[in-house]
């Protein structure tokens, strides 16, 4: 046995060049494979480790509004208690509220400010496995229920249960239990779970009789554990009854939920359509092609060599070995290749940990996530073994002795081996030209005119400030690097408040539409620059108080005709449409403007700032009145730019893996073909020689070693531009607004991959094309 290894090691080493080619492309293709492969594997398991995940439901809600229907992950606090009283089949029902606001926290003399506080009913840790390793669930709706992480923070080393915490300076609260810190692949998130009862407690409404039948306000996030084997359609079908039951609005307005299994609310849109799925289908696609091209150079590689082998299996096979020990000898030699590669991905996936975090936007932590890695390598692992390893080892058993001791052609295999490298490089070209693609849809989402001015604008809370407009303002105004403030209820980057409690003049019967809403100050429009159509834009003071501006797109969706001065009602607001601003989009590229409305209210939540570019000074200046106003809460901002960005992390993430990986992609393709020119080019050694005694030109050489291996770069082009273009424009029409899809894009990528492959084969062909023909004759 150690002999065979001590054999197999010196044939394989015997070459070191191609055993680096070999052992390098594998260990890249297997290292780079199998951290996309624990990427796909993390983001399929979100929520997958609670016990009943596949019989848990997230509530969403829809909409029809003008003709379209719209979908909410929201709900209101209504359907999960009366799903859970009237539905047959929902055993547990869980309601989940986001605080929505920092808390700010004293602790044993530290104060302590925390974002990711949530409402939950006691029932959330018997749904979920979120186990509680000390104390209980909540006693009463004094206490509260915080993670490890959570306890640490607040209480150090010290026992957290029973201890107390004062929250917002008035009120005090008594940790019941301390739960494990979520899973980062847990869509539910938080750190501190108070009793949903608090809520309830505080409710009130003229118009509802109780926090858990009110059937108009959707803020809440529900879920509900069905019996194993119940007809889901059936639940959705009850919980819709239970709505339109209580609540059946106006005529002709169509509404409902969608029950949507737990482990799809990652990947999919609250409609049920794939969202997140597409970039990891396209990531796990992206690992099978970096494997499958490590592969078919270690094939390539092996069937060139395989006829310098033909005198020495000839041989053995002439003075008795078997097929099976032939193929044993060539599959062990694949194994230690194998073997030694695995070590080298080990080392380089070490090396990449930081890298992988940079581009997924995930932790890689070797010792917790080991096990998955291990099966990750071990899939890569059996896949390249099985693609790869047991093809060279038959072809080489299979050998005729005689036949091949006369031949020396080695030319067996050719027409496989250019199909192979015309895969590796069409794959490389549709990456290369993805990543083109993605690159200029997210310069044009992130540089394209949103119909209002975003730069030099801050957005900071408001806190107590708005209860001081006016003197704040003009403190402001007067504060170096300041030149607009204004008020408004949200942020413009992301409005998702919308009513579709809505009368106007003109409206028809069972007409029924849901516009976004935004209260704003008399100065918001002149701060942001938002363009007006038509109309004004408001008046500070009262006098606009029944005033509404409407965007255009409200205008058509509404029908109305010369709409300025039209009566216009929203909810109880008997009023007028006063102006008309253009179009602008507070949401992302993706999704097309919605109607929005715009009315008045002198002060909001969200504080504007515009800078002459002094962004510190105003920065400055804002943080000290913040202070003023609101000493016991910390000062937070973000520029408007910055947000913006944020709305396209994922296409950022995907742009990153896109060129980090076709970079890969292209450098694994290269290093095959640059093992197959050497091989080629040491065969024709002698040819050449010839053909320069003869009177060949360096030029003709290079030209004649080169066109061979440039063949299968211009057919991959060919292959590669048609699926290229069909992918990106799936991929395009997820946007609602996006660039056109350039018909030359993937002619350029080939044109790249045409100029590394010269580059790549070069040095090789002009090192052929200048040796001395005399020594070369000599010698071979």
């Amino acid at each position: 046995m150690i002999r065979r290894i001590q054999i197999a090691c010196r044939t394989l080493f015997n070459r070191p060049l191609y055993a680096l080619l070999n052992i390098g492309g594998l260990a890249i293709g297997l290292a780079v494979s199998a951290l996309l492969f624990l990427w796909v594997q993390d983001e399929y398991g979100y929520d997958g480790f609670h016990q009943h995940a596949d019989q848990i439901y997230k509530v969403n809600t829809w909409f029809e509004s003008g003709g379209k229907k719209e979908y909410w992950e929201s709900t209101q606090g209504s359907v999960g208690p009366h799903a859970l009283e009237s539905v047959p089949g929902v055993e547990e029902a869980v309601r989940v509220l986001n605080g929505e606001r920092e808390f700010r926290y004293d602790v044993g003399g530290k104060t302590i400010f925390e974002r990711e506080n949530f409402y939950v009913d006691p029932s959330f840790f018997k749904m979920f496995d979120f186990p509680i390793v000390k104390g209980s669930v909540f006693r009463d709706l004094q206490s509260v229920v915080i993670t490890e992480s959570a306890a640490e923070a607040f209480f150090g080393k010290e026992e957290a249960v029973g201890k107390t915490l004062l929250v917002d300076k008035n009120k005090q609260f008594t940790v019941a239990g301390v739960i494990r810190d979520l899973p980062a692949n847990s869509n539910i998130k938080g750190r501190i779970f108070y009793p949903m009862g608090i809520r309830k407690a505080e409710y009130s409404s003229k118009y509802w009789k109780g926090f858990d039948d009110d059937w108009g306000n959707f803020y809440i996030f529900t879920y509900l554990r069905l019996k194993p084997g119940i007809d889901v359609k059936q639940v959705n079908a009850g919980i819709d009854r239970n709505w339109k039951t209580a609540n059946p609005g106006p005529e002709g307005f169509n509404f409902g939920y969608l029950l949507m299994p737990l482990q799809q609310q990652h990947l999919y849109r609250p409609d049920g359509q794939p969202g997140q799925v597409k970039i990891v289908k396209s990531v796990a696609m992206v690992g099978i092609v970096i494997l499958l091209i490590a592969c078919i150079n270690y094939v390539n590689l092996a069937t060139a060599r395989a006829h310098q082998r033909t005198a020495e299996i000839s041989v053995r096979k002439m003075i008795g070995a078997s097929k099976a020990q032939l193929f044993r000898q060539v599959f062990g030699e694949s194994a230690i290749v194998f073997g030694t590669a695995l070590l080298v991905a080990l080392l380089l996936i070490w090396v990449m940990t930081p890298f992988y975090g940079q581009v997924t936007g995930k932790e890689l932590s070797l010792s917790l996530q080991g096990a998955a890695l291990a099966k990750s390598l071990g899939v890569s692992m059996l896949a390249m073994i099985a693609l790869s390893a047991i093809y060279p080892a038959l072809k080489l058993a299979a050998l005729e002795p005689l036949r091949n001791l006369r031949s020396k052609s080695g030319k067996s295999g050719g027409w496989l081996r250019k199909g192979l490298v015309v895969t590796q490089f069409a794959v490389s070209i549709v990456l290369i030209g993805s990543t083109f693609v993605i690159s200029k849809q997210l310069q044009y989402m992130q540089t394209e005119w949103p119909g209002y001015d975003r730069e030099n604008v801050f957005v900071a809370e408001a806190g107590k400030m708005s209860e001081h407009k006016e003197a704040v303002t003009q403190q402001l105004l007067n504060s170096p690097g300041v030149k607009a403030v204004a008020f408004a209820g949200t942020n413009i980057t992301y409005i998702d408040n919308s009513t579709g409690d809505l009368d106007w003049e003109g409206k028809s019967a069972g007409q029924n539409t849901n516009v976004r809403y935004l209260f704003v100050n008399e100065q918001f429009i002149p701060a942001l620059r938002l363009e007006m159509k038509e109309g004004r834009n408001f008046r500070a003071g009262k006098a606009d108080s029944a005033g509404f501006v409407l965007n255009e797109e409200a205008v058509r969706v509404l029908g109305l005709k010369n709409p300025v001065g039209m009566r216009f009602k929203m909810w109880e607001t008997q009023g007028q449409v006063i102006g008309v601003v253009k179009d602008f989009h507070f949401g992302s590229f993706r999704e097309k403007i919605m109607p929005l409305a715009m009315y008045y209210s002198s002060a909001g939540a969200n504080l504007f700032v515009r800078t002459d570019g002094r962004n510190a000074e105003a920065l400055a200046a804002v943080e000290g009145i913040w202070k003023q106003y609101n000493p016991d809460y910390a000062f937070h901002s973000s520029f408007l730019a910055d947000t913006n960005g944020n709305l396209y992390l994922n296409e950022k993430r995907t742009s990153a893996l896109f060129s980090s990986f076709a970079v890969v992609a292209i450098f694994l393709s290269c290093l095959g073909l640059f093992g197959l020119a050497t091989f080629a080019i040491g065969q024709r050694t002698k040819e050449i020689g010839i053909r320069k005694v003869l009177g060949a030109s360096i030029p003709g050489i290079l030209r004649l070693l080169t066109k061979d291996f440039l063949k299968p770069v211009l057919v991959a082009i060919a292959v590669a531009t048609p699926i290229g273009l069909y992918a990106m424009n799936e991929w395009l029409g997820n946007f609602a607004y996006g660039i056109g899809l350039p018909w030359w894009i993937f002619l350029a990528a080939g044109g790249m991959a045409v100029a590394v492959a010269l580059i790549t084969i070069g040095a090789q062909s002009l090192k052929a094309a200048l040796a001395n023909p005399v020594q070369t004759l000599k010698t071979d």
